[in-house]
């Protein structure tokens, strides 16, 4: 009973103290909006779900956690989760996220279940008082698609960054959200799992290049073609303090691929792109999780401990109800 009891307490402090990463933890969830979404599955078979959010209030948002439920027309529902690509979003400004569920065979059929609705809400969004340094710009870029043996129908944009400042910025990544011709979001890419430049000193400029995730071109239908993208610079310092900077949106670039109107809902059938030896191209589907975004899961982490260790309590209860299957995620 001790050992149970030291269990516990041990447990809830660590879930309390891992609040201390996350500046400010207050819920801001209602400040933060999913404003378009699209999903497909990838030649892999996993379900995947790309869109963009936007910070709507007033606060800046140290990060944002996302939940998604698929359910297929059979009724059946899986849940999913992932963090949006943004550190401390400024109000106004947008990020786009990509979420993926691990879809469980049909038994009656033996193949992929189809998917008749995906619902995407904002779980968990944290406000902090500081805002990371906003000095790096984009001075150039341009999209292509590829034609080649192992990039063929890949949509990829290249361009340079510039330190426009006077402070020597640290990791800094650049995010694509792709758009079709009705504006929805149909793709995302960019430095997910690696930074562009480790740092980037004052008056400096990078070149960047990378592909749109599971998309090829060639293959695509007309109201799946990527029309227009835009860009967002992120790095992880230096982090400043005081009143942030307004964000006004860029224009959006227009892509030289033309597409008609979308069939509402329908999932594209996306093919996956190779990715080259180039080693700053990312064009496959993001495996990591980038270090800035791992306080908040931390937070998710400690949540299921806890539980993990109030089940161990009730596990020495002599009544205890044995549990006969899984709870399906």
């Amino acid at each position: 009973m001790r050992k149970s009891i030291i269990y516990t307490v041990v447990m809830l402090t660590l879930f309390s103290l891992c609040f201390t990463l996350i500046p400010q933890a207050q819920s801001q969830t209602t400040n933060v909006k999913v404003v378009t979404y699209s999903w497909y599955i990838d030649t892999a078979g996993l379900l995947d779900v790309v869109g963009e959010i936007q910070n709507v209030g007033t606060s800046t948002i140290s990060s944002v956690i996302l939940g998604g439920t698929a359910t297929t027309t059979t009724g059946n529902q899986q849940t999913s989760n992932t963090m949006a690509y943004v550190k401390d979003m400024l109000p106004n400004q947008k990020a786009p996220f990509y979420m993926t569920f691990f879809l469980q065979t049909d038994q009656a059929t033996q193949s992929t279940p189809t998917i008749a609705n995906v619902a995407v809400t904002v779980t968990q969004a944290a406000a902090t008082t500081g805002y990371l340094y906003p000095d790096v710009t984009v001075t150039a870029h341009q999209n292509s698609i590829g034609t080649g043996t192992d990039d063929k129908g890949v949509y990829w944009v290249t361009g340079t960054v510039k330190n426009t400042g006077t402070q020597t910025a640290t990791n800094l990544r650049v995010l694509g959200t792709f758009y079709n011709s009705a504006g929805n979001v149909i793709a995302v890419g960019g430095y997910t799992d690696a930074a562009l430049s480790a740092s980037l000193a004052p008056s400096a400029s990078t070149n960047f290049k990378f592909g749109a995730y599971d998309t090829n071109e060639t293959i695509m239908p007309s109201d799946q073609k990527i029309a227009s993208y835009a860009l967002l610079v992120q790095v992880e310092g230096p982090i400043l303090q005081g009143t942030a900077p307004t964000i006004t949106l860029g224009p959006v670039a227009t892509s030289s691929t033309t597409s008609t109107t979308p069939t509402g809902t329908t999932s594209p059938t996306n093919t996956q792109p190779t990715q080259t030896s180039d080693d700053q191209t990312q064009v496959n589907n993001p495996t990591t999780t980038p270090s800035w975004l791992i306080p908040a899961i931390i937070v998710i982490v400690f949540i299921a401990a806890v539980g993990g260790a109030v089940l161990a309590l009730k596990k020495r209860k002599p009544q205890q109800v044995k549990l006969t299957s899984k709870k399906k995620k």
